[in-house]
């Protein structure tokens, strides 16, 4: 087992060690697809824990040895986002298990968000009072390449929004975020 905890979560590392134990017999299924997400509650916080698809034997060399697991690098992106100033529900912990010598399981934790997939907001497009919002996020992927984050699975289910009644402005969080691309040099306008 290799697992790290975001320091500001310490308190939650009982509850990521347990998840191989936990995760099938727990939780609120939020997607079950090629990988499970779940909903939990942990010592009074709301959190989403993905679990990904076992690796095959190829894919499994390959995370083991050659290139970081796919929950590891959702964490990594995760906290190079907020860096960046890019928002994305906060990471908590990663964690991977192996057999044999080999990943066979990792699990993504972050903070649950309470934003809205994109997708519920393009059920009404295009209507008169969608266009602030159509606005607010062709300035937010513009400032994406500006800062040279390439999301490479950039479609409206792996982006979250709200708008902010008392300022008027719309936010949005970029979730599985486990492929993406980080520019040396950020595109300019």
């Amino acid at each position: 087992m290799h697992i790290h905890v975001n320091t500001a979560s310490e308190h939650l590392r009982d509850f990521a060690e347990r998840l191989p134990e936990l995760f099938d017999r727990e939780g609120e299924v939020l997607h079950a697809g090629r990988n499970t997400i779940k909903a939990f509650e942990a010592e009074g916080e709301r959190l989403v824990v993905k679990r990904f698809k076992r690796p095959n034997l190829l894919r499994a060399v390959i995370y083991t040895f050659f290139r970081r697991s796919k929950a590891r690098r959702s964490y990594e992106h995760a906290v190079r986002l907020r860096a960046l100033g890019v928002d994305s529900p906060e990471p908590v912990a990663w964690s991977e298990y192996r057999r044999n010598g080999l990943i066979t399981e990792t699990y993504f934790v972050s903070r649950r968000s309470d934003f809205t997939p994109l997708t519920a907001a393009t059920e009404r497009f295009p209507t008169s009072d969608s266009l602030p919002v159509l606005a607010a996020f062709a300035r937010f992927t513009v400032r994406l390449h500006e800062k040279g984050i390439c999301h490479e699975d950039f479609n409206q289910t792996n982006i979250l929004w709200r708008h902010d009644e008392a300022t008027g402005r719309y936010d949005f969080q970029l979730i599985d975020i486990n492929r993406m691309k980080f520019l040396r040099r950020p595109l300019r306008p």
